[in-house]
């Protein structure tokens, strides 16, 4: 009984996860891809919408969604499917399935602020991307303009004292994020090249000195003495801001 519970209890929160990401890429049994509108959700059914009009009730339709800091493998049912043309086919789904895997992330990051772009591996304009955090595996990022496709590849690029990154990312876990029009993205390095990895390891080796020296060796390496005007206020965060982790 109490193992019924928490089932129900987990494909409710699994429902309200889909109506919170609002737009979800899922497979159909034949493996064809859909983009799935969620609506409203209750208990474990989420009222939601799709345009191909090839869905049909009785179907099972499996995504990816990010509960606890974890990737779960999620499976839904197709309960109603009503078609109308020219519209798209409101959908009934209920939620049957919810299998956790690894905790998404890549490990510990140190908190930076780095400026760039996250782009389609095909093309050269991308969206604004800021590093918020980084670690030698890989970086969270704050993406203006869209939410990324999980499990998609991108390109990264940004800069910084150490020099230019441009690397290819697999996105492992996107959230909406409390600045509007904006999504938080945790994303790993595919395959990342020598020049990246000293580069980010340069970045992460000025992070840490900065991180750990007092204030009067900071004042001291700027030229700053008792009757200079108050330290930037941007090295200051920097310098007391910490590590934080993605899983």
């Amino acid at each position: 009984m109490q193992k019924h519970q928490a089932t129900q209890e987990l494909f409710a929160r699994v429902a309200t996860g889909l109506v919170a990401e609002s737009a979800v890429e899922m497979t159909t049994e034949a493996g064809a891809l859909v983009e799935v509108w969620t609506i409203s959700g209750a208990l474990a059914t989420v009222r939601a919408s799709a345009p191909d009009r090839s869905i049909k009730a009785g179907m099972l339709l499996t995504c990816r969604l990010v509960i606890d800091d974890r990737a779960n493998r999620v499976t839904v049912r197709v309960a109603e499917a009503v078609a109308e043309p020219g519209k798209r086919t409101v959908v009934t789904l209920k939620v049957v399935g919810a299998e956790a895997g690894e905790p998404v992330g890549a490990g510990e990051q140190a908190a930076v602020e780095l400026i760039g772009s996250l782009s389609q591996l095909t093309g050269h304009a991308g969206e604004s991307a800021t590093v918020v955090g980084l670690s030698g595996q890989g970086a969270t990022l704050l993406v203006t303009g869209g939410r990324p496709v999980v499990d998609g590849r991108y390109r990264l690029r940004f800069r910084s004292f150490e020099g230019a990154v441009e690397q290819e990312v697999a996105i492992s876990a996107a959230h909406p994020s409390r600045q509007p029009g904006s999504s938080l993205a945790v994303c790993t390095f595919v395959d990342a090249t020598p020049e990246t990895l000293a580069t980010i390891a340069g970045i992460l080796e000025r992070h840490a000195s900065v991180q750990h020296r007092s204030m009067d060796d900071i004042r001291g390496s700027l030229g700053m003495n008792e009757g200079s005007a108050p330290l930037n206020r941007r090295v200051r965060d920097v310098a007391a801001r910490p590590a934080f982790r993605t899983s």
